[in-house]
């Protein structure tokens, strides 16, 4: 059971991560719909595992403190980079704020 939601989810949630970048989800709808579908079936099996004796998957390890902290300092350091991708992108162009 875990693996028939597990795949089919992880499929349409890397579709839309990787398709999101080229095209928008009112210009295509399907990246919607592939999210609409990969919401609830992730959702179906964190539940499913959370419940089992012996689960394949140790969702409540997901919501410890450990965890959150090192998303929040993925997420930033993620936006570091971005924000210096920029910066050179404006700098090669042209513009920016160099003398």
């Amino acid at each position: 059971m875990t693996i028939g939601l597990a795949i089919p989810a992880m499929l349409l949630l890397c579709f839309v991560l990787s398709e999101g970048w080229y095209l928008w989800w009112t210009n295509a709808p399907v990246l919607g719909w592939a999210l609409a579908a990969a919401l609830p079936l992730l959702a179906l099996l964190f539940f499913l595992e959370d419940r089992r004796a012996r689960p394949l998957l140790w969702v409540r390890w997901y919501a410890t403190r450990d965890i959150a902290l090192f998303a929040a300092i993925a997420l930033g350091a993620w936006m570091d980079t971005r924000l210096q991708a920029a910066v050179a992108l404006v700098r090669s162009l042209g513009g920016g704020w160099h003398r």
